[in-house]
């Protein structure tokens, strides 16, 4: 048991590779054998950076009139549809399109579209049970990471 900040730091420093992450291999099938989280050391270090920059406070402020755009968009559908909305479905789509912009900018409304499609199937296969059936939520999704994540 650790008393401190400090403690904890040495040991994770220092004893890092006893507590390497692992996931189930259906899961590392799925999203990929180059995620950031499957990995440690230099090239973690390397991608972790890439990452953190599209999300440094000084980018996400550059970006808060786009944000703020999606917000109000958001807002009028809400408003428009006249009917009870589902609060946790409508945050994962607002994270994805603030995710999007930040990442990739402004993208064109079908390529967003196609991607969108695509990362909705991979999210509802990633907890699925692994199987490899026709028509299951992991087939499709793996069907979607190795071949149809065609986005032209």
């Amino acid at each position: 048991m650790l008393a401190s900040p400090e403690a904890a730091r040495f040991v994770l420093v220092t004893h890092a590779h006893l507590f390497k992450p692992t996931y189930p291999k259906s899961k590392e099938m799925m999203i990929g054998p180059w995620a950031l989280f499957f990995h440690q050391g230099e090239y973690h270090t390397r991608l972790r950076k890439l990452v953190q920059y599209s999300l440094a406070p000084d980018t996400i402020r550059k970006l808060i009139p786009d944000i703020e755009h999606i917000a109000l968009s958001a807002l009028d559908s809400w408003a428009a549809s006249g009917q009870v909305i589902n609060t946790f479905y409508e945050m994962k789509k607002f994270s994805f399109d603030v995710g999007i912009l930040s990442i990739f900018g402004h993208l064109d409304g079908g390529y967003k579209e196609k991607l969108e499609e695509n990362y909705r199937i991979v999210d509802k296969g990633y907890n699925s049970f692994p199987t490899k059936i026709p028509g299951s939520a992991h087939h499709k999704a793996l069907q979607v990471r190795t071949c149809h994540f065609s986005l032209s």
